[in-house]
């Protein structure tokens, strides 16, 4: 029964330790399914749309975007080496913003300007009409409300169901909490 209590500790510490160097910023954000908080400031640019996407004073048709400038630069990693659309990408500094509906740009209009912390997933571009490297898939953006030192970290990601995982009978979870102050996840 020692052992298992030995196999179980080592276990623990290697998952909060993983936990804790996601936490020091040296490792990359990853492309979707996995849900990511970014925080940022929302700014809106506007780029020449149709007929010929490239001149709104030989008219073309204005077309808005919105984007996340990041207050600190990040890097995505790529997963799948065959995938030709969610390529590795560093020194990102500026995220496209992607809505499921034109209404959510009415939802979140008191925010253009503001530092915000949005959630969602990541996916490369692959289009025109994408105009950074790397996009956001946004699930939901809510104003920061109050401006920590320590809170100034840029991003962090979970997978998308989150779990706790059990040895003997204590979740990991709570563990890493309280070692860490971050769950496992």
């Amino acid at each position: 029964m020692t052992r298992f209590y030995t196999v179980a500790g080592i276990l623990i510490s290697l998952v909060c330790a993983g936990q804790a160097q996601g936490l020091s910023g040296q490792s990359c954000l990853s492309y979707e399914p996995v849900v990511v908080e970014l925080t940022g400031i929302i700014v809106s640019r506007t780029y020449p749309g149709p007929p010929d996407y490239e001149s709104i004073r030989h008219g073309d048709e204005p077309e808005n975007y919105w984007f996340l400038k990041l207050s600190r630069p990040v890097c995505v990693s790529q997963v799948n080496p065959k995938d030709l659309i969610n390529l590795s990408k560093t020194n990102i500094r500026r995220i496209q913003l992607v809505f499921d509906g034109e209404e959510a740009y009415q939802r979140y209009a008191r925010l253009l300007g503001r530092k915000v912390l949005a959630t969602g997933t990541l996916y490369g571009s692959f289009t025109g009409h994408h105009h950074t490297p790397v996009l956001l898939s946004v699930f939901n953006l809510e104003k920061v409300r109050r401006i920590k030192r320590t809170s100034d970290a840029v991003f962090t990601q979970r997978p998308k169901t989150q779990h706790s995982v059990w040895i003997g009978g204590v979740a990991m979870n709570s563990i890493c909490q309280q070692r860490i102050g971050k769950p496992w996840y």
